[in-house]
């Protein structure tokens, strides 16, 4: 996983069942305790990602809009697919198939 590469990270949220992220920085290993633009705290030594959020665009479950200047941080390890071949930009959609194997991803 690179600088620019789009991600999709694990979540827990009944309403959201994946969070897709744009790599700014990472992987990393804070060297301080860090925070990020949406108050979620980590501790120095944690490896972690960095990252723009997507959040969705419209009423299609396949397309997400670069939510601009919130830095959003999260743990290495939840990260569970990067999406090869969808380039980072302010907009983005991926189709069905692609949909299935992040499901896949974040089940296994």
């Amino acid at each position: 996983m690179k600088e620019n590469d789009v991600v999709t990270v694990f979540t827990d949220d009944p309403i959201c069942e994946i969070y897709i992220r744009k790599v700014k920085r990472g992987p990393t290993v804070l060297e301080t305790e860090n925070s990020d633009n949406l108050e979620n705290t980590f501790d120095a030594g944690a490896d972690v990602v960095e990252g723009l959020y997507y959040g969705r665009n419209g009423i299609s479950s396949f397309a997400y809009k670069l939510v601009p200047g919130k830095i959003a941080i999260v743990y290495t390890c939840a990260v569970r697919f990067v999406c090869l071949g969808i380039k980072a930009s302010n907009t983005i959609c991926h189709d069905e198939a692609m949909y299935r194997s992040i499901v896949e991803a974040i089940d296994a």
